[in-house]
């Protein structure tokens, strides 16, 4: 099942209490069948819940990173709004919180038990396509993130050539005394364009060391999760393993039964033989007998 495909947990219910001969100290009394179905449904509830929250974590990953491509696309272009910048910093932050959820939430499924070996299995291939699909949200993050830093570098080494030309052409200002006036209104623009420049720098570089945090997040999430996916294939592979085992032996025992219920025919088979003949040679004998006389 792919994150898309939501799946929905039904909620159960287990009340307790209750009056009647069986109560102890003023609750409904349980047996050990009945407290043990009533774990299994709390479990089987718990894992419901959480794996809800985690294809949603996933769902949503999978919409920012979406969002993000489609404004990285636009920087450099008519369509780049003075906010885009700011929007795609806050989505950044946004699905680098989901990722650490979904992946908080992939550890707490594997912890939740289970009540049978079949559950096992169907959990851990569930749970490994858990971590598959975010696996892939989080490499299509990683790259969008990689494509918005390397556009913060060029607009980086714009800025800075930008502020180059300024310096250049405010020294040509400053030697041209013809015109002061026109040459105090240049400084002052050319000021203006080296602080804005400044402050573009530095937010860039910013906007950088918050690329490269996050990415190392997602590698640390990408370690967990490589973690996880292994010790579920080795719990399916000794799953599949008791399962092959008890086949086996199912048919070994199968096998014995079939011999010894043959091995009872013929036996069957034997004594009824023997039966006949010892009755043929009696009447045998009788007859010899009553003749004889």
């Amino acid at each position: 099942m792919s994150f898309d495909d939501l799946e929905r947990g039904t909620g159960r219910v287990v009340l307790g209490g209750g009056g009647g001969s069986g109560q102890q100290g003023g609750y409904g009394y349980q047996s050990g069948m009945a407290a043990s179905g009533s774990m299994s449904n709390t479990s089987s509830l718990q894992y419901d819940q959480l794996h809800n929250q985690a294809v949603a974590s996933i769902t949503k990953i999978s919409n920012n990173v979406a969002a993000l491509q489609k404004m990285v696309n636009q920087l450099g272009t008519k369509r780049e709004t003075p906010d885009m910048h700011a929007r795609m910093t806050t989505l950044t932050e946004r699905t680098r919180d989901l990722a650490r959820e979904a992946g908080r939430l992939l550890k707490q499924i594997t912890l939740v038990p289970t009540s049978s070996p079949a559950e096992t299995q169907q959990r851990s291939v569930t749970q490994r396509k858990l971590g598959s699909d975010l696996k892939k949200q989080l490499t299509a993050f990683t790259a969008v993130q990689t494509r918005i830093k390397d556009a913060d570098r060029r607009s980086i080494d714009t800025a800075k050539q930008s502020m180059a030309f300024g310096d250049a052409a405010g020294t040509s200002t400053a030697d041209d005394q013809t015109q002061p006036l026109l040459a105090q209104q240049q400084t002052i623009t050319l000021d203006s364009t080296i602080e804005f420049n400044e402050v573009l720098i530095a937010e860039r570089e910013h906007d950088i060391a918050e690329i490269e945090a996050t990415i190392s997040d997602v590698n640390e999430i990408f370690r967990d999760l490589s973690t996880l996916v292994n010790e579920q294939g080795e719990q399916l592979h000794d799953i599949e393993h008791h399962i092959e085992n008890t086949v086996a032996h199912t048919d070994g025992a199968v096998k014995e039964l079939t011999k010894a219920d043959n091995y009872q025919r013929k036996a069957r088979r034997k004594a009824m033989c023997l039966a006949l003949i010892f009755a043929l040679i009696a009447g045998g004998v009788v007859l010899y007998l009553t003749q004889k006389k």
